[in-house]
């Protein structure tokens, strides 16, 4: 196997690209939504792998899943690493204040 190098800017690409709604999935709560992102002209130079990524955001009892899926969507071989750093916005709406929101966590996930 011949060896190749790649190189990514820090973080990657996919923050800095625009993601399509690939579904949505209705019901009376609205609570699903998945978008996606395919390899063009812009990832392809950067990232030599076609692939489709997709994001997927579920509000199930109050709380947010996430869930992320790769598909190689070329003919051979595709490298892939992914990684997540969660970023929210706030304040959503005009006169609210980032004191509004509240971010809880069910357990610590590091040993103390």
């Amino acid at each position: 196997m011949k060896e190749e190098s790649y190189s990514l800017p820090q973080h990657g690409f996919a923050r800095d690209m625009e993601f399509k709604i690939a579904s949505n999935i209705v019901s009376d709560n609205f609570d699903s939504v998945v978008y996606e992102l395919d390899s063009n002209e812009t990832t392809l130079e950067k990232y030599p792998f076609p692939f489709a990524l997709q994001i997927e955001y579920k509000l199930k009892n109050e709380k947010l899943h996430c869930n992320y899926r790769v598909k190689n969507t070329g003919d051979s071989e595709c490298i892939s690493l992914l990684a997540r750093i969660q970023g929210f916005v706030c304040p959503l709406m005009d006169g609210e204040q980032l004191s509004d929101y509240t971010i809880s966590f069910e357990r610590r996930n590091c040993p103390a």
